[in-house]
């Protein structure tokens, strides 16, 4: 029996990508896992897809696997495969995910433990003002990808149903945050500061959960979003 093809991606030095299919909402949305490197060698799994032991051994393959992470209150649905199958690695996500996932456990909120123990190799950006989300973005320092799961979205090649979709919620054209992300937002002002640091992230790729990685010049990107939103820049 001919062994699966590898479904690891390897975008850059110390980044992988596992795209994986996902609907929601009666749309192909696909989703993916992103595995980053850290400087100890081992490795974060960062909106981790459905687990299965070939995946595991192929990413086990690079190094050791330390951290499972949740970014949102969204992204868990496969979080708990690979808890169960790696029991000792360290698992977290948002502080509300306890209350929605209380048969879920976790090692540790996403909070300022986590800020510090990884402040090496990641810098967190919490998405403040979203009570119903939660979502943090992860910036990988070596690489300077900058990690988003629903913050912003980009569908070029959607057909049906999905590319109708696409086309409403403005991510059919250029990335985007879409109005389902926007109407989640319930203080302005609070979402509006907490995305000031991106300002000040060197960016050599913006790897979105949906669909798409960008690599040519993805600071425009982050850029204009931030002035579409009057994110002013710091100092």
């Amino acid at each position: 029996m001919q062994p699966q093809p590898s479904r690891l991606q390897n975008l850059c030095p110390g980044v992988w990508s596992v795209p994986a299919p996902l609907r929601f909402m009666g749309m192909h949305l696909n989703t993916r896992m992103t595995v980053l490197a850290l400087s100890d060698g081992s490795l974060a799994l960062v909106s981790p897809i459905a687990h299965d032991p070939q995946l595991q051994r192929e990413i086990e393959a690079i190094g050791p696997i330390s951290s499972l992470i949740a970014p949102n209150l969204l992204h868990h649905l496969f979080i708990e495969q690979w808890i169960d199958a790696l029991p000792e690695v360290l698992s977290y996500g948002p502080a509300g995910l306890s209350q929605k996932r209380p048969d879920l456990e976790l090692n540790e909120p996403l909070g300022q433990r986590f800020d510090d123990r990884f402040a090496d190799d990641l810098i967190r950006v919490e998405i403040k003002g979203m009570p119903k989300l939660q979502e943090s973005l992860f910036y990988h320092r070596a690489s300077q990808t900058l990690v988003v799961t629903d913050f912003c979205l980009h569908l070029p090649d959607a057909r049906g149903f999905t590319g109708f979709a696409s086309r409403l919620l403005g991510i059919r054209k250029q990335p985007s945050v879409d109005w389902l992300f926007l109407s989640m937002v319930s203080d302005r002002a609070a979402f509006r500061s907490s995305l000031t640091p991106l300002w000040e992230l060197p960016l050599q790729r913006l790897s979105m959960c949906h669909h798409q990685v960008a690599e040519s010049d993805p600071q425009s990107i982050i850029e204009r979003l931030l002035s579409q939103f009057d994110v002013q820049r710091p100092g």
